[in-house]
């Protein structure tokens, strides 16, 4: 069995935060979660975890602002990152910047845990998952 890699769940919201663990937890198998509040938690835990995917709150307070991805990517290159927002307006602004998806967060929990598969197109692993975007309509 493949076993899904690391992951860093980064939002400002504790709660988010806490339920998107655990349904990523008892849905998908993962070697490691790790969080972060802000973007400075964000550029260090990238730093000491190198994981392979990053779901990241768009709005997320802290620097950088901008080209956010480009500077994640620096860090460890082949990392995944998932835009997550509540503002459908930001969208195509993280798309833009090369997330390779974005998945609001007003969607029912089953959709976000299956869309993160679609991401990864291999259910429990990142092997598969796309460097481009990847069309996540229904």
């Amino acid at each position: 069995m493949n076993v899904m890699k690391r992951i860093l769940l980064a939002d400002d919201n504790p709660g988010l935060r806490s339920a998107l663990r655990l349904l990523l937890e008892t849905r998908l198998e993962l070697e490691m979660i790790v969080e972060a509040r802000d973007m400075e938690h964000v550029l260090a835990q990238v730093e000491d975890s190198h994981p392979d995917c990053i779901i990241l709150d768009w709005e997320l307070p802290g620097r950088p602002t901008r080209e956010r991805v480009t500077v994640l990517r620096t860090l460890v290159p082949h990392l995944k990152v998932i835009a997550f927002s509540a503002r459908p307006e930001s969208k195509q602004g993280a798309l833009a910047e090369g997330a390779a998806a974005f998945i609001s967060k007003n969607e029912a929990p089953m959709m976000i845990l299956d869309k993160i598969r679609k991401i990864c197109q291999q259910e429990g692993t990142l092997e598969g998952c796309l460097d481009k975007k990847v069309n996540l309509s229904t």
